[in-house]
């Protein structure tokens, strides 16, 4: 029992998907629409419905109205329809009745939210549909969510806006009261149709026999498209006007006090008689698919220039800041890398820097003394805050540059006079300040680090041990 009920409940929840989707691109046939359903609500001619407002966009005024009237008179009232489609809803009937088709067909859940009518479509949440049938003038129809939002801000001067739909039972007890119209045409489907109510309106209203729930009366179920607009003015008249002297009862609804005419079956082949497109219409079905391809592959190259243009602006800074840090020569770097380490498949030897063989030939011509820590005691000269003085020339600790990328300093001018490792920091120590710029070197020691570096400095056993005055 538990399984039975379970395999219902799936049945049931499963019916109540009556939107429709499909892929982007997709035309929407007469079949999907339910065509010729919206022709015969439409079409209908009896002037049975009250109108709700005092004054109707570009018309005059009238007590009564048809439903096709009532219903997009609806609509243009809605404080969230812009002034596009209602000024060309008033200009061509045409238009407006396409705009009131597509907007009951959002109404009662068969279209999609996430489908929108015209190609130029950029945005990925929502699904370009040509719908032949409805496109034949020149207006737009909106989008699927912008419908929407018309349609849930149609309330009467009498309703709360904001408020959720009344249900059913609650149009009926305002009916009952003298409240004519209850409600509007929209909050009525809007009630009759969701998922809630659809199963207990048809169970009320519908022959048990036919095993439908009041929204599948716009799929492609098979009944006449005639009976069942019939029906569905029946049920409108009902909860709108009276439940009495309803002009679209027929003799089984006479008979049976709350029943809605009944539905006229038809044979598969009937069915197949019924919402047939024409040609002109698949073939601008087609027609305006191929244009969304067209516009889909136009977006996706700018997207792909944009990505280019994006690298390549990236690019172009990076080179900006190598071109900083190298002086002005952005493809220095790559230069020095090739003079330095030649191509695998060349057989010369890398040429050694001219500047740096000088500067190792005078240093290899100084005696061995210039290079003795004990050459440069402590106690044998003052320490000198900044530079040192030989016959009267002062020289400057910055008259040396580093080459970058070269693995060498450039040695002062022979016989310049020179502090050892150890000096240096005794140098340093008294005449630095900490505060001051960190990055500063002294040529003391670059000195002294070249020449470690190079095996060229034996120092004395002992000599590190100085222990001189602080």
């Amino acid at each position: 029992m538990p399984a039975a009920t379970s395999a219902a409940n799936k049945q049931q929840k499963e019916k109540k998907i009556i939107a429709l989707k499909y892929s982007d691109g997709h035309p929407l046939t007469r079949q999907d629409l339910q065509y010729d359903l919206l022709h015969h609500i439409f079409a209908d001619p009896h002037q049975v419905f009250t109108n709700p407002y005092p004054t109707n966009p570009g018309q005059t005024p009238q007590p009564k109205l048809t439903f096709r009237d009532l219903y997009l008179n609806t609509i243009l009232h809605s404080p969230k329809c812009s002034r596009g489609p209602r000024d060309k809803a008033l200009e061509n009937k045409n238009f407006g009745t396409e705009f009131a088709k597509m907007s009951l067909l959002t109404n009662v859940g068969r279209i999609n939210t996430t489908m929108a009518f015209f190609p130029e479509l950029r945005t990925q949440l929502r699904t370009y549909h040509p719908v032949p049938p409805l496109q034949k003038t020149d207006g737009n129809l909106q989008d699927a969510p912008r419908i929407k939002n018309i349609l849930k801000d149609c309330f009467l001067s009498s309703e709360g806006k904001g408020v959720p739909s009344p249900s059913p039972t609650e149009i009926l007890s305002r009916l009952n009261q003298g409240q004519s119209p209850p409600t509007t045409v929209v909050n009525l489907l809007f009630a009759i149709t969701s998922p809630s109510y659809s199963p207990i309106v048809a169970r009320s209203h519908l022959n048990a026999g036919y095993n439908l729930e009041w929204a599948d009366l716009f799929t492609p179920v098979p009944y006449s498209s005639a009976s069942r607009a019939q029906a569905f003015l029946w049920l409108c008249y009902h909860y709108l006007e009276s439940n009495t002297g309803n002009p679209y009862t027929d003799e089984f609804a006479s008979a049976n006090s709350g029943l809605a005419p009944q539905l006229t079956p038809l044979t598969p082949e009937a069915v197949a008689d019924e919402n047939v497109d024409t040609s002109e219409e698949l073939a601008w079905g087609v027609q305006m698919a191929e244009k969304r391809l067209e516009f889909l592959a136009k977006v996706k190259a700018e997207k792909e220039q944009e990505e280019r243009d994006k690298a390549r602006a990236k690019e172009q800074e990076r080179e900006r800041l190598v071109s900083g840090l190298t002086g002005g020569h952005p493809k220095s770097s790559a230069r020095r890398t090739s003079s330095t380490h030649p191509h695998p498949g060349s057989s010369s030897r890398p040429r050694k820097d001219k500047r740096a063989s000088s500067s190792r030939a005078e240093r290899d011509a100084l005696p061995p003394s210039a290079f003795s820590l004990r050459n440069h005691e402590l106690d044998g000269r003052p320490l000198s805050p900044c530079s040192h003085s030989q016959n009267g020339a002062h020289h400057s600790r910055r008259n040396t540059t580093r080459r970058l990328g070269s693995d060498s300093y450039h040695l002062p001018p022979v016989g310049w006079p020179r502090r050892t490792l150890v000096d240096n920091a005794f140098q340093l120590a008294l005449t630095t300040d900490p505060l001051a710029d960190s990055g500063e070197e002294d040529e003391d020691a670059r000195c002294d680090y070249s020449k470690l570096l190079h095996n060229d400095v034996t120092l004395p056993t002992g000599t590190l041990n100085y222990a001189g005055p602080c």
